[in-house]
C-alpha cells in the first residue's frame, strides 16, 4: 500500500483538511498543502492606533449606551475578563467593541490582533508532516506534559545513524493516528473526504460575530466598521496596496525561504510545498527518496510574513536550497504554484 501523511499541527492538535490521496508525492503532486499560505499568512494591516485623547472624548459622546452607564469599576471588570481570554472571549470582545464608539476606539487594537490571529491561525505553531510509519518523534519537539499525553509508554532513545536522539514509541505514531481534527483555509470545500461541517476554517471569527448580533441593516453598519478600520492594507504614494516581499519563516532556527525565489523556478511551487518537503518525518523512507529524510524543520515553528520581519541579526536565506529540495521531488506535473502575496 505504500506509507500514508497527514500534515499536523501540533499545537492545536489537528490535521490539515484536504481531498488529495494520502501518499507523499500525491499531496505534493495535487496541490494539497497549498492551503498553508492561508494559514500562516500574517495579514499585514495598517496597525490601529486610538490617542488617549480620542478615547476619552469618544466616552463623552457614548454617555447614552447602557454599558457606558454602569460604574466604572463594573466596566474595567468586564473589559478585563474579556482581555484575559481573548481567544475564548473573542466574540463577546468584538461584540463589546460595536456597542458604542467609546469601546471600539479602546479595544480597537486588541480586536485587530484577535483577526489576524484568525486569519492565520496556524502562524507560530509545532508543525510536522508526518508518515504512518513512523515510530518515533524528533526529540525536543513535545514537553513533557505533552509526552505523557500523547505517548504513554514511549521511552527516549539513541540511534548510532540519526542525527540526535529521538522519543520512540512501540505504539502507533500518536502524531499521526492520535490527532484527527481537520482544519482549513477560508473558502475551501471538500465533497467527499470530510464532511463540511466537521472542518474547521481560518477567517470566520467575522461571521461568527454576525450571527450573534444579527443581519439587520444597522448590524451591518456596524460590523462593517472593522474592515473599514482594522484591516486597512499599506498603500503607496498612488494609493494602491503596496506589495511586500512576502517570504517563509522558520521562527525555530531563523530560516526564511522568498516566495519570489520559489516563484521564479521551472516549476511554479507555493511555501505550502516547500513546508511539506522540509517537515517530512518518519523512519521509513519509501516514497520519499528524492527528499530530504528525516525532515530538518519537523515540528517547528513557522509563519508567512514580509522582508521587514528578518531585518534583525541572526537570520539565514535558505531559499536557494529550498527550490533545489522542491526540484529533487520531481514533480513535473505540478503546475502553477500559489503565490503567497495573491
Amino acid at each position: 500500500m505504500g506509507q500514508y501523511w497527514k500534515f499536523v499541527n501540533i499545537d492545536k492538535r489537528q490535521v490539515l483538511a484536504h481531498e488529495s490521496g494520502l501518499k507523499l508525492l500525491e499531496m505534493l503532486a495535487d496541490r494539497a498543502l497549498e492551503p498553508l499560505v492561508g494559514l500562516l499568512r500574517r495579514p499585514q494591516w495598517v496597525p490601529y492606533i486610538a490617542p488617549s485623547y480620542a478615547i476619552q472624548s469618544s466616552k463623552q459622546k457614548s454617555l447614552e449606551s447602557p454599558v457606558i452607564a454602569l460604574p466604572q469599576e463594573v466596566i474595567e471588570h468586564i473589559v478585563s475578563l474579556l482581555v484575559e481570554d481573548e481567544r475564548a472571549g473573542g466574540p463577546d470582545l468584538i461584540c463589546l467593541s460595536l456597542t458604542c464608539s467609546y469601546f471600539f476606539r479602546l479595544l480597537g487594537s486588541r480586536v485587530q490582533t484577535l483577526l489576524a490571529e484568525d486569519e492565520a491561525p496556524w502562524a507560530g505553531d509545532r508543525l510536522i508532516f508526518v508518515g504512518d510509519y513512523a515510530n518515533g518523534i524528533p526529540e525536543g519537539v513535545l514537553n513533557e506534559a505533552e509526552r505523557r499525553q500523547l505517548l504513554g509508554k514511549a521511552h527516549e532513545e539513541v540511534e548510532n545513524d540519526a542525527p540526535g536522539p529521538r522519543v520512540v514509541t512501540d505504539e502507533p505514531n500518536p502524531l499521526y493516528y492520535s490527532i484527527e481534527q481537520k482544519f482549513a483555509e477560508k473558502g475551501a470545500v471538500f465533497e467527499w473526504r470530510n464532511d463540511p461541517d466537521e472542518v474547521e476554517l481560518s477567517g470566520s471569527l467575522l461571521s461568527h460575530v454576525q450571527k450573534r448580533i444579527g443581519s439587520t441593516p444597522e448590524c451591518k453598519k456596524d460590523i462593517n466598521l472593522i474592515p473599514g478600520f482594522l484591516q486597512n492594507m499599506p498603500t503607496d504614494a498612488s494609493g494602491n496596496p503596496r506589495k511586500k516581499a512576502v517570504l517563509l519563516r522558520n521562527l525555530t532556527t531563523k530560516e526564511f525561504v522568498l516566495d519570489d525565489t520559489i516563484a521564479q523556478g521551472s516549476l511554479k511551487y507555493s511555501l505550502g510545498e516547500v513546508l511539506g518537503t522540509f517537515t517530512v518525518w518518519t523512519e521509513d523512507g519509501s516514497g520519499t527518496e528524492s527528499l530530504q529524510i528525516p525532515g530538518r524543520w519537523a515540528g517547528h515553528r513557522f509563519d508567512i510574513g514580509c522582508l521587514e520581519d528578518v531585518a534583525g541579526e541572526g537570520w539565514k536565506n535558505v531559499s536557494d536550497e529550498a527550490a533545489q529540495n522542491l526540484q529533487d521531488g520531481e514533480l513535473y506535473d505540478y503546475g502553477v504554484g500559489r503565490r503567497a502575496w495573491e
